[in-house]
């Protein structure tokens, strides 16, 4: 009886060296080339095929043993016989064809494929999908099948130096991926440390699909933004992440507005991060500051869950801004910064909260302006004011302006601050467990910053 099923087309597992006293061939060689299911009849060929080598395999073992020389083998005085690596190997290779990963439906593979994605961990030149689409045909099918799969655009840098082959090679590859993409929301990000009025084909691509984006973060000097992206005002309206980040180009003196209405239209905004470091407002003309511009325009946003601020706050509002669906808010000081327009916010609905300064010692009259902001939230939340989670991103803050910040949340559950010279009184307060003298009942986990981190359960 013939060992296997004989088929042309197979390879064997031995070298072309080892002669073997049987053939090593498959019934389904195009199986083992991809990830395609196989056929009842050919799951029926694969089975025998297995039962043949596996009876092939303990007749060698069984002779080994009737030669007496398994257990010089299984001491590893003499190399495995050629033919017994060759079963194993094929034996191996027969079972992959009938795992059940290749039954698995067409949708739960993409499911698969999406939930395995991490957005966070490819680079324009390994782009996961893009890799994943190569590994045999019938993932290639499912990934090409899959629109949202490719909507997570690599990182695209404007850089001038990109030139020639490298630059056709980058063009190409992003034109496929938006190609892949087809009508589902896209994730961009763009990021010029130089100042360029001129476009680039790959940025054309991306403004031309503004319709599309879903989260998008910008990374750019000012005059590189007011040349090349006017044309996405008013397309933003699928847009629900948002971090933009704008900085001054001191080669190039501005003297016009930031152009910050562009995302005056996006209704499904639910999370911005804005950081404009713009220290040269001096230079607008005529003089209109882009952070009440800038608050105006982001803020004002019905769905806004989250929202980051890291831009000059020392130019007052007039009227109230009130927040009543904001979840997390994070607030920079720059420095120099007197941050009068925080007296405007309202965000009674807050579970989160991290204020970060720079190092500035001496800046004791930033405190009663973030103090107030949240004694103001607080006194216009229904019931408890519900801040669970505080985070005091500074050098060394003050024992009283901890404690103040601590006393105004008493559904604090997370705290994290630095330490400095005077912290102790914060942690005896802390500590202290006569009843009319608690500080943050709820307190579950406390992060003293110094030096190294750690985390003290209380």
């Amino acid at each position: 009886m013939a060992l296997l099923f004989h088929t042309s087309n197979w390879s064997p597992f031995a070298t072309s060296g080892d002669r073997l006293p049987f053939d090593i061939v498959s019934p389904v060689p195009h199986l083992q080339l991809c990830n395609d299911p196989p056929s009842p009849n050919e799951e029926q060929l694969v089975h025998q095929a297995l039962v043949n080598a596996e009876n092939q395999r303990r007749r060698i073992l069984a002779e080994m043993k009737h030669r007496a020389i398994w257990e010089l083998i299984d001491n590893k005085t003499l190399p495995q016989p050629p033919e017994l690596k060759a079963l194993d190997e094929f034996i191996h290779s027969l079972r992959g064809v009938l795992s059940p990963m290749r039954k698995l439906p067409f949708e739960l593979l993409q499911l698969v494929f999406m939930l395995a994605f991490d957005a966070e961990a490819f680079d324009a030149q390994k782009h996961w999908p893009y890799t994943l689409s190569r590994v045999c045909r019938r993932w290639r099918q499912i990934c090409i099948a899959t629109p949202t799969l490719w909507k997570y655009l690599p990182r695209f840098t404007l850089d001038s130096r990109i030139s020639g082959f490298k630059a056709r090679r980058r063009r190409k590859f992003f034109a496929e991926l938006i190609e892949r993409s087809r009508g589902s929301l896209i994730h961009i990000y763009v990021e010029g440390s130089y100042s360029s009025a001129t476009s680039d084909p790959i940025l054309e691509m991306l403004v031309r699909e503004a319709h599309r984006w879903e989260f998008a973060t910008l990374e750019l000097r000012w005059p590189t933004f007011q040349a090349l992206f006017s044309p996405i005002k008013g397309r933003l309206q699928q847009l629900r992440r948002l971090s933009f980040h704008l900085y001054d180009d001191y080669r190039s003196p501005r003297t016009v507005p930031i152009l910050l209405d562009m995302f005056s239209g996006t209704p499904r905004m639910e999370h911005a991060d804005i950081k404009l470091k713009l220290e040269h407002e001096r230079l607008v003309v005529p003089p209109n500051p882009s952070a009440p511009r800038a608050i105006r325009t982001f803020i004002h946003k019905p769905h806004l869950h989250s929202l980051s601020l890291n831009l000059p706050l020392s130019t007052g509002i007039q009227s109230r801004i009130v927040l009543p669906g904001l979840k997390r808010f994070q607030l920079y000081v720059q420095e120099d910064d007197n941050p009068i327009a925080l007296d405007a916010f309202v965000f009674p609905a807050l579970e989160e909260l991290i204020v970060g300064l720079k190092q500035m010692p001496l800046r004791t009259d930033i405190y009663p302006f973030v103090v107030d902001f949240v004694r103001r939230s607080s006194a216009s939340s229904v019931g408890i004011f519900p801040v669970k989670r505080l985070h005091l991103q500074m050098t060394s803050p003050p024992a009283y302006f901890v404690i103040s910040m601590i006393d105004l949340l008493p559904a604090l559950k997370s705290l994290e601050f630095r330490l400095g010279d005077d912290s102790g009184r914060v942690l005896r307060q802390l500590a202290c467990t006569e009843r009319d003298f608690v500080l943050a009942p709820q307190l579950e986990v406390m992060s003293p910053i110094y030096r190294t981190n750690f985390i003290t359960r209380v």
